[in-house]
């Protein structure tokens, strides 16, 4: 069923994936550290399907899942950054849900924010890297924070880490 959910992917025929992953999951055994990192996977590729299929809530469930089965690593930052990307495009998200996702997940990724530096810009600078600037499921994730930052607090600079190109990047210039 893996592979079929693959191709479906592929095909961009999500409901298909769906059932797919659905049928994987009931057979999957989640005994050994290494049967659940491939439940985890499934479901990291679940979640994705169910974002293409515009169910954002059900995506955002099956990657806190992964977080909750899991401590594998890869898994949880996996999981943590596709639930950042779907609570992005979540219409009624606020600031308060971020800070509360960072504050729930930091301990998985043990990573402590830099110690603060002023500088005398006159805007704040952002640099996101990616190799994703063009039209592929992260930018469509991510086009409302790149393109709605405040133009008078934030210089924004992309730096892509790929030569894919299309109309996607050339909005972005």
């Amino acid at each position: 069923y893996y592979m079929e959910a693959a191709i479906f992917h592929r095909l961009e025929t999500y409901l298909k994936e769906y059932r797919a992953l659905k049928k994987l999951l009931l057979l999957l055994p989640r005994s050994s550290p290494e049967e659940k990192k491939d439940y985890g996977n499934c479901l990291i590729d679940l979640g994705g399907c169910y974002s293409q299929l515009g169910l954002i809530d059900e995506s955002l469930k099956s990657f806190r899942r992964v977080i909750n089965i899991t401590k594998d690593k890869d898994l949880l930052y996996t999981a943590i950054n596709n639930l950042c990307f779907n609570m992005n495009i979540k219409e009624n998200a606020s600031a308060a849900d971020f800070q509360a996702l960072y504050d729930k997940y930091r301990n998985f990724l043990e990573v402590e924010p830099f110690p603060r530096r002023f500088y005398e810009h006159d805007r704040i600078r952002i640099g996101f890297l990616s190799g994703d600037f063009w039209n592929h499921v992260v930018m469509k994730w991510s086009w409302k924070l790149l393109t709605n930052l405040d133009k008078n607090l934030f210089e924004v600079y992309c730096y892509p880490t790929s030569d894919t190109s299309d109309d996607v990047t050339k909005r972005l210039h």
